[in-house]
C-alpha cells in the first residue's frame, strides 16, 4: 500500500503546477529575470518551493519573514516594490546580494482572508519595474493565489481519496476490498488531473534510481597538446546503460524535464572527481555543466573544495539558453577565483555560440565537430578555424579542436596552429583502467 500511496502522491504533486506560476510570470513581466515563489513554513519563515528563470538555483532557500520584503508582503498582505535593494532599509541586503537582486516585486498568495505565501518577482538591475508592471501584478495577485492553494488542497483531496481506499482495503467487505481496485482509483485521479503525470512520474522514478545508485560509467577520453603530443588533460564523458538505450544526452535532457537536471549533472561531477587521485599527478580534468548547474552554490563548493582545483575545469554546454548573463557571469568569476578553469562547448556552430564566447571570455575554448569534420577539404572551415585561432590568441584563451578523426585532419590544424585537440584519432573515450599507464596514477 506505501508504494501506491507513493505513486498517487507523484501523481497529483501540486509543484508541477506552481512552477508553471513561476515560468509564466517571468515571461509575463517585461523587467523580470527570475521568479521565485515561496509558502510560509511552521516556522513562520519563508521557504522558495519553485523558481524560475536566473533564480531557479535558489529554489530551497530559507529566508526569515523578519527583514525582508517578503517577509513585510505577507504580514501586510498587499503587492510592494523595492526599486533599489541595496538602499532599501525593509529588504534582506545580505539576502540579496547572495541572488543578485537589485529590484523586486513581491505578490501575496493567499487562502481566504489569509496570506499564506509570496511570489517575489526580481531583476539584476535597480528600478526594473515600471508602474504599469506593479499594476500588472496586482491584478494578477487573485488569480496566481487561487492556482496556488487549489493545487495544493488538490493534492490533499487526493490523498484523502487514497486513505480511504487504504481503509476499505482494512475491511473486504466494502467494495473498495483489492489492490487493483485501489490502483483504478489511483489511475483515474492522476488521469483526470494529467493525462501526462503518469509518464512523467515513471520517468522521474527513473532518474531517481540512476541518481541514487550513480548508475552511470565514466569514460576518460584524452586532450592532446598538438604542439608536442603530450597529454594534456581528460575529458570525463558519462555513460548510462539504462534500457532502452539512450546516448547521455537524452538522460540529462530527462532528468531537467522532470526537476532533477542539477542532480543528475552533480552526481556525475561529483562521481568524476571522486576518481581524480587516480589519474597521474598533474592531468586535468575536464566536467561538464549547463548554465543553471554553473549557477549552483553546490558546483561551486564540490569544485573549489576539491584538491587542486586549478587543475578542473568546468566546460560550459549550452544546450539551453542563458536565462540571466550576469549571474553566469559572476558564477564564472567565482570559480575562476579559486583556480578553476572555465571552457565553453561547440564553438563556431552559429552566431549564438559566438556571442556565448564573447560574453562568457572562458580560458578555453572547444570547437565543435561539425567545423572540425572535413577541415582538411574545405577551405571555409580552415579560414573559420584560423580566425578563432587567432581571435582566441588576442584574448588570452587556448583552443581545443573536437572530433579529429583523421590524420589529415590533424595535420591542417596543427599546422593552423591549433593547440589543442581532441577526438578519436588521438584517443577513444575510455573506462579508467584501460587509460594507458603513464596517464594514471
Amino acid at each position: 500500500m506505501l508504494e501506491l500511496q507513493e505513486d498517487l502522491q507523484q501523481l497529483v504533486d501540486p509543484i508541477s503546477l506552481i512552477q508553471r506560476v513561476a515560468d509564466q510570470v517571468v515571461d509575463f513581466v517585461e523587467g523580470a529575470r527570475g521568479t521565485l515563489v515561496g509558502m510560509i513554513d511552521e516556522s513562520g519563515d519563508i521557504l522558495y518551493i519553485c523558481g524560475s528563470g536566473m533564480y531557479r538555483p535558489w529554489v530551497g532557500l530559507h529566508i526569515t519573514s523578519e527583514g525582508s520584503l517578503s517577509g513585510l508582503c505577507v504580514r501586510e498582505d498587499r503587492v510592494l516594490e523595492s526599486e533599489e535593494t541595496l538602499i532599501d532599509a525593509r529588504v534582506d541586503a545580505e539576502a540579496c546580494r547572495r541572488v543578485n537582486t537589485r529590484s523586486m516585486v513581491c505578490v501575496p498568495i493567499r487562502r481566504g482572508s489569509k496570506c499564506v505565501g509570496v511570489v517575489n518577482v526580481a531583476s539584476t538591475a535597480p528600478n526594473a519595474f515600471s508602474d504599469d508592471d506593479v499594476r500588472l501584478l496586482s491584478e494578477i495577485t487573485e488569480f496566481v493565489s487561487v492556482v496556488v492553494v487549489a493545487s495544493a488542497e488538490l493534492s490533499g483531496s487526493a490523498r484523502r481519496l487514497l486513505a480511504a481506499v487504504s481503509e476499505g482495503m482494512a475491511r473486504p467487505s466494502t467494495v473498495l476490498d483489492s489492490s487493483g481496485t485501489s490502483r483504478r482509483v489511483a489511475s483515474f485521479v492522476g488521469n483526470v488531473l494529467s493525462p501526462a503525470a503518469q509518464r512523467h512520474r515513471q520517468d522521474r522514478s527513473v532518474v531517481e534510481s540512476i541518481v541514487e545508485h550513480r548508475a552511470i560509467e565514466l569514460y576518460y577520453q584524452p586532450i592532446v597538446d598538438l604542439r608536442d603530443r603530450r597529454v594534456f588533460g581528460v575529458e570525463v564523458l558519462s555513460r548510462i546503460w539504462e534500457e532502452p538505450y539512450h546516448p547521455p544526452d537524452y538522460w540529462f535532457s530527462l532528468a531537467d524535464s522532470v526537476g532533477l537536471g542539477l542532480e543528475m549533472e552533480m552526481m556525475a561531477i561529483e562521481h568524476a572527481l571522486a576518481s581524480r587521485e587516480q589519474l597521474a599527478p598533474g592531468l586535468r580534468m575536464t566536467v561538464n555543466a549547463s548554465p543553471s548547474t554553473m549557477q549552483s552554490p553546490r558546483l561551486r563548493e564540490t569544485v573549489c573544495g576539491a584538491v587542486d582545483p586549478e587543475r578542473i575545469v568546468v566546460e560550459l554546454t549550452e544546450h539551453v539558453g542563458v536565462d540571466d548573463y550576469d549571474v553566469l557571469l559572476a558564477a564564472r568569476d567565482a570559480l575562476r577565483r579559486c583556480g578553476v578553469t572555465v571552457a565553453v562547448d561547440d564553438a563556431g556552430t552559429g552566431i549564438s555560440s559566438l556571442s556565448h564566447i564573447l560574453r562568457l571570455q572562458p580560458e578555453l575554448i572547444k570547437l565543435d565537430r561539425e567545423l572540425i569534420t572535413g577541415v582538411d577539404g574545405d577551405r571555409a572551415r580552415r579560414a573559420l578555424v584560423e580566425s578563432l585561432v587567432k581571435f582566441a590568441g588576442d584574448t588570452g584563451s587556448l583552443v581545443i579542436a573536437e572530433g579529429i578523426e583523421t590524420a589529415e585532419e590533424l595535420d591542417v590544424l596543427t599546422g593552423l596552429g591549433v593547440p589543442l585537440g581532441q577526438g578519436y584519432f588521438l584517443g577513444m573515450p575510455v573506462p579508467l583502467g584501460e587509460l594507458p599507464a603513464d596517464l594514471r596514477a
